[in-house]
């Protein structure tokens, strides 16, 4: 695997070559370049596919120690790995870790295209049971090294608090050593990971103005280059849809969850109950009012 010299340190990566369109794929965190090796296999024929492996757990070389590994530092990270390998009008695709979205607006002249998948985002930082237990976990001393002990044992990498719980399908367990290995046994790894997850929670405003920043920007214009592969998938092209198709689509579902609502009240003889004035919406006293309701109006 090639690697190339930064200021933070030496970072491993994954280049296809070729002369198409540059896509950039960026691992979340504690990851490496084979969670996209499937989305690799399908692009290498079309684009040049580069995969970072960037610092935040799943690296095999610590960085300095005196690197800025905070979610900010690491956005600028992939920055200069951009601009080291002098990459251009790149459709920058991250999955999980929302570094990405750090660039916009400070340093994406390179950036042609940006895909956020399943990531965080201004207040979802740290993001989910997982994210607020890594947080904390890092803010004790040793936290994140008794933590990490149970990716040793599979049962416990299954559980839903774990990675079980943000796969689709289960994850085989050979991944999950070759991901966390770095981190079981090298201890400057950790200390670049507890960087990261200890910095996540102040980047909220930085992201909240990043992502105000992207808002303002004109949509590009241009041939676009995943138009192939959307029509091998069945879709037809992409277009974004504007707040008013938002709307009308939250007003459809909402209009289809009523009626589907009104179907099940009809066909189980349920009513609804209105609250006294100033009572909590307790969804569980109205459904136990309503079953008991039921129940009386049965009986002889």
């Amino acid at each position: 695997m090639p690697d190339i010299e930064l200021s933070a340190g030496r970072i491993d990566y994954t280049d296809t070559g070729g002369p198409g369109e540059t896509v950039v794929l960026v691992p979340g965190l504690a990851f490496d370049d084979s969670v996209w090796q499937a989305v690799v296999d399908d692009l290498r024929a079309d684009f040049r596919v580069v995969v970072p492996v960037l610092p935040i757990g799943s690296h095999r070389r610590a960085m300095r120690p005196e690197a800025d590994l905070s979610a900010r530092g690491v956005a600028d990270v992939l920055a200069e790995f951009m601009e080291r390998l002098d990459l251009r009008d790149v459709t920058l695709v991250q999955n999980d870790a929302g570094t990405a979205q750090l660039l916009v607006g400070v340093r994406d002249a390179r950036i042609g295209r940006l895909v956020l998948t399943s990531c965080e985002a201004l207040e979802n930082y740290p993001p989910g049971i997982q994210g607020r237990t890594l947080h904390a976990a890092s803010r004790i001393p040793g936290g994140l090294f008794l933590l990490l002990q149970s990716f040793r044992v599979p049962f416990l990498v299954r559980m839903p608090s774990s990675l079980g719980g943000m796969a689709k399908r289960p994850i085989p367990y050979e991944l999950v050593r070759r991901w966390y290995t770095p981190l079981l046994t090298d201890r400057a790894v950790r200390r670049d990971f507890a960087k990261f997850c200890g910095s996540r929670s102040t980047t909220r405003a930085a992201c909240a103005r990043s992502c105000a920043a992207s808002s303002r920007r004109p949509a590009p214009t241009g041939p676009d280059p995943w138009s192939r592969h959307r029509a091998e998938a069945g879709h037809g092209p992409h277009t974004r849809p504007s707040p008013s198709s938002w709307k009308a689509r939250s007003n459809s579902l909402n209009g289809r969850r009523r009626r589907h609502e009104s179907r099940w009240r009809s066909r189980n003889g349920a009513r609804w109950l209105r609250r006294p004035p100033g009572q909590a919406d307790d969804h569980r006293s109205i459904r136990g009012r309503a079953r008991r309701k039921r129940a009386s109006s049965r009986c002889p």
